[in-house]
């Protein structure tokens, strides 16, 4: 929040003295303060309990912008200690989403530039980025390089917000930096990208769609567009059109998260085509994807090009939660159909055929 209070419950974190404001920073919850991180914990556990949601996203601010020092830090290593505290919030919001529902993605969205100082990859044994420069570092006391190496987050999506062609810091050589360093600590990158400044003209959406496949091109699982009102609300004029019929023009499913256990649901069972509708027997996966397979392609020309999953993402005609799927008319003739389970951690098990 940028002002404060505004609600009963600001008056209450302001009186309990959990709130930090500097100047024009935004105001946060003090990471230095246990009851503050409590509160930020519990918050995040009701959200999670209430509401069947895939993913939870932190902002970049911990600390003010150049919040200054307080009495009760030490002068020398202030920053370091900063550090630590803003390390123990994401561990803590991490181990409760572990134990409430696993398979809900944590992460954060930190700064676009992380390491340039040198200060923060050379203790994990990164190269810095070759662009950009690192002002979180010292200045808001975040260092993405600790979460990811502590797996404290399952993801990080760096607010990339710039367009390919700036000078001190073009989107191709970070986004392909990130996901290189989410993929050493074995983690996702999904790179932010503003739409804010991207959503105006059709030139705008031509390099949105350029930076999207600068992800590809990195290998990056996905991308965050930043924010929803620019595809749906009244700034939208077009975009998400444009988008959908340029750089989403296929299904997709989620990456699996490889380092966390899940168990196998097994093989789809009692599989039948009734009518326009599929249906099989609940094996408690979660979801499931379904397939429509030309019948004139050989069982080789459909298969996933990728070790964790069945079938060319080309071929999904559907997820669903339930054990049934109503085929659209124009996949009810010359095609076999196959349902895999899908699970809530992104794994797509093996799938059986109709």
């Amino acid at each position: 929040s940028a002002s404060l209070p505004s609600t009963p419950a600001d008056t209450r974190a302001l009186r309990n003295g959990w709130i930090l404001k500097s100047g024009k920073s935004p105001a946060v919850f003090d990471p230095a303060n246990e009851s503050a991180v409590q509160h930020v914990v519990d918050v995040c556990r009701d959200i999670i309990r209430r509401y069947d949601i895939d993913g939870l996203v932190f902002d970049d601010y911990f600390y003010p912008d150049r919040f200054p020092r307080q009495a009760n830090e030490p002068a020398d290593r202030y920053g370091e200690l900063r550090r630590h505290y803003v390390n123990k919030t994401v561990a803590a919001v991490h181990a409760m989403v572990e134990k409430t529902k696993p398979w809900v993605r944590f992460g954060v969205a930190p700064a676009g530039v992380a390491g340039g100082n040198g200060k923060a990859t050379a203790k994990y044994n990164i190269l810095p980025p070759i662009v950009g420069s690192d002002w979180m570092y010292d200045r808001i006391f975040c260092d993405p390089l600790a979460w990811l190496n502590e797996g404290t987050v399952d993801y990080v999506s760096p607010q990339l917000y710039w367009p390919s062609d700036h000078e001190t810091n073009p989107y191709e050589p970070l986004a392909q930096w990130w996901d290189k360093t989410a993929r050493h600590f074995r983690r996702h990158c999904f790179p932010s990208h503003s739409l804010t400044d991207l959503a105006a003209t059709r030139a705008h959406w031509v390099e949105q769609g350029k930076q999207i496949d600068i992800d590809r091109r990195a290998a990056s699982p996905g991308s965050v567009l930043y924010s929803a009102s620019s595809l749906t609300g009244k700034k939208a004029g077009g975009l998400a059109s444009w988008l959908g019929n340029r750089q989403y023009l296929m299904p997709a499913l989620m990456p699996p998260m490889e380092w966390k256990h899940a168990r196998n649901p097994g093989k789809i069972t009692g599989l039948t085509l009734d009518g326009e509708t599929l249906g099989w027997d609940d094996n408690d996966a979660g979801r499931y994807v379904v397939y429509a397979l030309p019948q004139e392609l050989a069982e080789e020309d459909v298969a996933a090009d990728a070790p964790d999953r069945n079938y060319l993402a080309a071929y999904i005609a559907g997820i669903t939660y339930k054990p049934e799927f109503e085929l659209p008319a124009y996949l009810l003739e010359g095609y076999r159909y196959a349902v895999a389970p899908y699970d809530r951690y992104g794994n797509e098990w093996a799938a059986t055929l109709l």
